[in-house]
């Protein structure tokens, strides 16, 4: 069962803890935007049941996401698939322009330890400055046996998507009916996981869901 999915926001900046790692290294704290088109695979519909037998997905098709943040322009698309265990195999192509931004972002949201941004920004630097064109970059991001990797560079252990679609399963349940002549939108959750950083979204953006069987 395959579901056009698509999500966008814009006015974005990082709260708490992240926005004051964002100070420190003076960096600006948006605003950004975020985008996201795919094509996700489950074993089974997302229908009126879903809440009780939760659907596990089995891969996405990435047509595309992109991310503006201050400076920074990130593109990207791909596809994985997801294993039984929850863990993603497969590639994403990213294409960066005024990539410098992406570190530092990335120990702010707490992606990557404090530790890895200079090893981050020097392979990053090394591999622009090989391509002739300093301030952008083409990698990809690459996910295998539980790992995830930038370019080269591994960023350190996936996390699996199984126990976190699970933990929402309920509101995709009653969000998404298959038997609905036009596909439902579904709303983005008033509150982020507890293991991400928090967003703020002055705009907030919406969802929307087609079935293919």
């Amino acid at each position: 069962f395959s579901y056009r999915l698509g999500a966008e926001g814009s006015g974005l900046t990082l709260g708490g803890s992240p926005a004051d790692g964002l100070a420190r290294a003076r960096l600006a704290n948006g605003p950004g935007r975020l985008r996201l088109d795919l094509d996700a695979a489950f074993d089974r519909a997302l229908d009126r049941t879903a809440g009780e037998v939760p659907p596990r997905p089995t891969g996405a098709v990435i047509r595309a996401i992109e991310l503006d943040w201050a400076a920074l322009r990130l593109r990207g698309s791909g596809s994985v698939t997801i294993g039984a265990d929850g863990f993603p195999d497969g590639t994403v192509s990213l294409d960066l322009t005024n990539w410098q931004g992406l570190p530092p972002l990335l120990v702010a949201a707490g992606v990557i330890p404090p530790d890895m941004e200079s090893a981050l920004t020097r392979t990053m630097g090394q591999l622009a400055a090989l391509s002739g064109r300093p301030d952008e970059l083409s990698l990809p991001l690459t996910f295998k046996a539980g790992w995830v990797a930038l370019g080269p560079l591994p960023l350190g252990p996936a996390h699996g998507l199984v126990g976190v679609l699970n933990e929402g399963r309920a509101r995709v349940g009653r969000g998404v009916h298959r038997d609905a002549a036009e596909p439902h939108v579904v709303r983005a959750a008033d509150h982020a996981p507890r293991d991400l950083a928090p967003i703020r979204d002055q705009k907030r953006g919406e969802a929307q869901s087609r079935n293919t069987p």
